[in-house]
């Protein structure tokens, strides 16, 4: 890997070896042939289409995703990166793993890495920032304890003091 990734790598808190398997949250996804583009790999809205699908998986385990339940509060992509280790080609079978690295006052940080099974190795890694908003007021609001407890369970932080 160049300094750069390593950088990113290090930046992220990922380590180059880490496995997907330590993700708590991981959604498999099998590449289809009109996901390619000219250059005969994926095209790279696949990719966050990847990350976005183990990011509802995980918003739905923290019970974030039913608006008509009377939940008050959830997340927002506030922003994404991500970083495009090697190409995907057709076929194979992806496994998209998501996890939250940081819990600050109104937002989290969630990693995420593609692991492509025909290359058996992790080929893209990314992170967003997810912005907690009050689903009435479609404003930022303070993210609320219950739900930094589920996050700290489902990631196994230590518990914070309330």
């Amino acid at each position: 890997m160049t300094d750069s990734t390593n950088q990113l790598l290090s930046k992220w808190q990922l380590k180059k070896n880490r496995s997907i398997l330590d993700f708590p949250v991981c959604c498999e996804s099998t590449l289809e042939w009109g996901m390619m583009d000219l250059f005969k790999h994926i095209n790279n809205i696949s990719y966050l289409r990847f990350f976005e699908n183990a990011r509802v998986a995980y918003l739905q385990k923290l019970g974030c995703m039913n608006l008509d339940d009377g939940t008050e509060s959830g997340f927002t992509m506030g922003d994404i990166y991500i970083k495009y280790l090697r190409p995907l080609h057709y076929p194979d079978v992806v496994i998209t793993g998501a996890s939250i690295r940081d819990i600050e006052e109104k937002q989290v940080t969630m990693d995420y890495s593609i692991y492509s099974n025909s290359q058996q190795r992790i080929v893209t890694i990314g992170y967003s920032t997810l912005v907690c908003i009050d689903f009435i007021s479609m404003k930022k609001r303070k993210i609320p304890n219950p739900l930094i407890a589920k996050i700290e369970s489902i990631e196994n932080f230590p518990k914070t003091a309330n």
